[in-house]
C-alpha cells in the first residue's frame, strides 16, 4: 500500500486502456479481494462547481469515499481558492467494494474533470480520502493529454499545513512526476 500521490500516479501510469483485476486489503478480513460486491447505488454528491466563475486557473477538488474532507486543512494548504466537493452521501471504508461503484466514481471524476476544462480551469489540486482501489482507479481515468494540470496531495493530520506535500503529475508534456513541497508551486491570487 502506497501513499495516496503515488497510488494515483500508478493508476495513470496503467492506464484505463487494458483490462486488469484491481484487488484491495480488506482490513477486517485481512486479507486481499476483488471489488466483487454488490452496488449500493450510492454516487458522489458534487457541490461548489455551481458558484464556480469562468477563467479561474486552480480549484481544490476533494474527494470524499471513505472519510470527510478536510476542508480546514485544504484552506491551511492553499488559501481561499475555489473548493469542489465529490462526497459519497454515507461515508464508509467499506463503501468501495463494488465494481460497477468503482467505475461510476471514475466516471463521476472524468466528468467533473471535463467541466473543470470547460470552465478554463489550468490546474487541478487533488485531496482524496479514499480506499486505494478507489485512489488507483481514478488515476486510471487522468488522461495526461487532455486533463489539466493535477497535483495529489498526502494529508497527515498533526503536520503544518496538513497536506505538506504532493505529487504533481506527467502531464502536458511534463516527461515525468515530481514530489513537491506544499508552497512550492506559485498559487496566483484569485481573481475577482
Amino acid at each position: 500500500m502506497a501513499a495516496v500521490p503515488l497510488t494515483f500516479l500508478t493508476g495513470m501510469m496503467v492506464g484505463n486502456e487494458a483490462g486488469l483485476t484491481v484487488m484491495d486489503w480488506d482490513r477486517f478480513a485481512e486479507e486481499w479481494r476483488e471489488p466483487d460486491g454488490a452496488d449500493d447505488g450510492d454516487r458522489f454528491v458534487i457541490s461548489g462547481i455551481d458558484g464556480l466563475k469562468e477563467d479561474i486557473p486552480e480549484v481544490a477538488v476533494a474527494v470524499a469515499v471513505s472519510y470527510p474532507s478536510d476542508a480546514d486543512g485544504i484552506r491551511a494548504t492553499l488559501g481561499d481558492m475555489p473548493l469542489i466537493r465529490l462526497a459519497l452521501p454515507t461515508l464508509s471504508t467499506t463503501a468501495h467494494w463494488s465494481a460497477s461503484k468503482q467505475s461510476a466514481m471514475a466516471k463521476d471524476f472524468t466528468d467533473l474533470l471535463g467541466v473543470l476544462m470547460a470552465k478554463g480551469v489550468k490546474r487541478i489540486h487533488l485531496f482524496i480520502a479514499a480506499p486505494n482501489s478507489v485512489v488507483f482507479t481514478l488515476g486510471r481515468h487522468l488522461d495526461d493529454r487532455l486533463h489539466p494540470e493535477v497535483l495529489v496531495y498526502q494529508y497527515e493530520r498533526s503536520a503544518s499545513p496538513p497536506f505538506p506535500w504532493a505529487v504533481q503529475m506527467p502531464t502536458h508534456g511534463r516527461s515525468a512526476a515530481q514530489v513537491v513541497r506544499s508552497g512550492a508551486i506559485p498559487i496566483p491570487p484569485a481573481t475577482s
